[in-house]
């Protein structure tokens, strides 16, 4: 399997875009990107993949199947006539072949096309909280993504969009993330400070209301925004997100910034970067994984929390002169704290 790519934050962007307009030599004067921005849906994820005719659903981080599901996706998979997704996916295989589809300019853009994953946020009551797409009484697959024989693509606006009427998907809830609002800003990468304002103008309208659940009846909340460069839509590394401050991972006193978080010690740094949501999301992980809410799986549990702090918030040590280690520790401390507390007032198991 191929997992989803991971969603960086703006100031990691800002530092791809400008390595990038540097290596070729692009001056000042010209280095403003377009962006385009859809709604960021709080579920999980969920791909599907087609290899040699055979298909292979999958959540983030596993291959998943109705006897070892996550959230009930392959099941929902398996409910829907084979018939059906072999539509949408020789639909794709065909817009890949006739070069109707954006890809990364470095691969040949004519393969055979014989691997295909679609990705998509599995969304409804019971998979998350505290959004509006959680109130949501019918389970979406609402597709964001499509990988093709190992290489990022992208399909251009058309007036069927991704072929779902065509497919006979609709009547099951498979959705386009193209059908809700597309927010547009420009940013000059000389300057990106300038853009931020209206970047969180965005994020905070749809953390108003989310306009993916306002379209079915419910009003709620938005998690944020995600934005991917029109030139370049399928350059991973120019794929940023815009989070209302209720979903964020770290408790940064921005929620968009160029500059990694100031900090003056280690405990400062935890409480910025060990938030009650980064814990819950490593309690997301465990459930993924089909593993119970119990000691045994601390060590699990402890090793997602630190990659991903790691991972997101890596850049932020460094620039504040903190070694890793120190921080680990303090990290994990307070992380093991925070699960025996859990694992006493919420008993044996979390698993879905």
């Amino acid at each position: 399997m191929k997992k989803f790519s991971e969603i960086e934050q703006f100031r990691h962007v800002v530092f791809n875009a400008n390595q990038f307009f540097d290596h070729h030599g692009r001056p000042d004067n010209i280095r403003t990107l377009c962006f385009e921005g859809t709604v960021k849906l709080h579920g999980t994820n969920a791909g599907l993949r087609r290899f040699k005719g055979k298909y292979q659903p999958q959540s983030r981080n596993n291959i998943i199947s109705v006897d070892n599901d996550n959230m009930e996706f392959a099941a929902f998979v398996e409910s829907v006539p084979k018939k059906n997704w072999d539509k949408i996916f020789d639909l794709a295989a065909k817009w890949h072949r006739d070069g109707r589809l954006d890809r990364d300019f470095s691969y040949d853009p004519r393969p055979h096309a014989q691997d295909i994953t679609f990705y998509g946020e599995w969304i409804g009551k019971g998979i998350q909280k505290n959004a509006g797409v959680c109130e949501l009484a019918d389970k979406q697959w609402v597709i964001f993504g499509l990988c093709i024989d190992g290489n990022w693509t992208t399909i251009r606006p058309t007036s069927h969009g991704l072929g779902l009427y065509e497919a006979g998907l609709r009547e099951y809830n498979v959705h386009d993330i193209l059908e809700a609002s597309v927010f547009v800003v420009e940013i000059d990468f000389s300057n990106p400070e300038a853009a931020i304002p209206e970047l969180m103008k965005y994020t905070d309208i749809v953390a108003e209301k989310c306009p993916w659940a306002e379209r079915f009846g419910v009003i709620g909340p938005g998690e944020g925004i995600v934005w991917k460069a029109r030139e370049w839509p399928c350059d991973s590394g120019l794929w940023f997100k815009t989070k209302n401050k209720k979903f964020m991972a770290s408790k940064l006193k921005k929620t968009i910034s160029v500059d990694p978080e100031k900090v003056k010690n280690i405990k400062e740094c935890v409480d910025v970067v060990l938030t009650e949501n980064r814990l819950n999301q490593g309690l997301d992980y465990l459930c993924e994984q089909n593993l119970d809410l119990e000691p045994k799986n601390i060590g699990t549990f402890l090793m997602w929390v630190a990659k991903d702090i790691k991972k997101e918030e890596g850049d932020t040590i460094a620039a504040n002169g903190l070694e890793w280690k120190e921080v680990h520790k303090a990290v994990s401390k307070r992380a093991r704290d925070f699960i025996l507390e859990r694992i006493a007032r919420d008993g044996l198991t979390i698993t879905g």
